[in-house]
This record gives structure tokens, sequence and C-alpha cells, in this order.
């Protein structure tokens, strides 16, 4: 997928987009994080000591996929039944930075079926005037990119469909096409030099 290509597709302007964050106005923010970190504690408590990063998949069973208002602050956020992938990724990075691993905001653009991208078009028109996320054939999504402490190799976590994204795997449905990692230096997602802010396309 090339520049060109990217200049085509409908409502690319998320190549600017910024990263969703949660709003943190007091005490009452302090404690949604405290329980989102606690929650995590407990549910992966018995899982075995040999896997030390444990990615927060009961998420996606506590909250459901779809439209918010935003701005939204953390203790808004856990009360809610359904939440967006910008903070499905919010809440996973706290969890990740909670067992002491490096993560950072990412975005990814993944390729998609036009019907697909029909019914999310419907679903999100009746809350927004505007859908800046989808485009005829491809969409923003937020995701979190993780290293172990130190090593410059990322993984990607899709926190919004609790799955580890495959470097290699770049086509069809769901495939990413590009990648952007908010992150202080380069880093490297398989044979992909990512990070700095800068889109990688693939």
């Amino acid at each position: 997928m090339n520049l060109d290509t990217v200049a085509l597709v409908n409502h690319f302007e998320f190549i600017g987009a910024r990263h969703s964050e949660l709003v943190h106005h007091g005490e009452c923010c302090q404690l949604a994080r405290r329980w989102l970190v606690d929650m995590h504690r407990s549910l992966s408590f018995n899982r075995s000591e040999e896997h030390r990063l444990h990615a927060p998949t009961w998420l996606r069973q506590r909250f459901k996929w779809g439209p918010v208002q935003w701005p939204l602050s953390w203790c808004e956020t856990v009360r809610k039944s359904q939440i967006d992938c910008g903070v499905f990724a919010a809440l996973s990075r706290e969890i990740f930075a909670q067992q002491g691993v490096d993560v950072y905001p990412a975005q990814v653009i993944l390729n998609q079926p036009k019907t697909y991208v029909q019914h999310w078009n419907l679903k999100w028109a009746n809350i927004f005037q505007t859908i800046p996320w989808i485009g005829q054939e491809y969409v923003y999504h937020e995701v979190c990119a993780v290293a172990e402490a130190g090593d410059s190799r990322i993984r990607i976590y899709d926190p919004t469909e609790s799955v580890w994204l495959d470097s290699e795997f770049s086509r069809g449905i769901n495939g990413v096409v590009g990648l952007n990692v908010n992150s202080p230096v380069p880093l490297n997602w398989g044979t992909l030099t990512v990070g700095q802010g800068k889109w990688a396309l693939i």
C-alpha cells in the first residue's frame, strides 16, 4: 500500500489522528484506575507464573464494543457497558504498564469488507454526524504496542478483539495495512521498523 493509495481512501484524515486518552479529574478517577488494575490481578491470579505478561482478555467480556461520546473520564468509563476501541486501548495500556513492561499507544489501518464498513457506518451514524475512522475499504483502529523492558521488539495487542496481531499477516480481512506507534524511539514489529509517531505503510 503506497501513499497514492492512501490518498484515494475516503476519510483518511485519521492518518493525523491522535490516540485516545481518558480524562483524569480527581480521586474518583484514581479509584477507577485502581479498580481496573485490581480486577486484572484478580482474574489473572490462577494463571501460570511461567507467563509473566497477562493480556487483559477479560475486558472484552466486561464491555461490549460500540460508540461512545468523547471526552471520557476514567470514572465514567468503568460504569459503562459499551466502549470503543480507543477506550479498550487506553484501559489495556494501564494494565500492561502495571505489569512492568513498556507499552505505547498504537494505531492501525485495517482492510475490511464493504459489508462490514456499511454496517459500522449505520451503527455509528445514529450518534455521530461524521465518522472519520471509517473509509471505503479501510478502518482506523487503536491497539497497544508492548515490549519487554529494554527490548526494541514489540508485539501488537488488539484489546477490542482480545488477540495479538501477527506481523506477517497483512492481507485479507482484518489485514494490517498501516501502523503507527507513539514511542520516543524506533521499534521493530517483525521486519517492520515503526515508532516515533510515524506511520509505516505495509
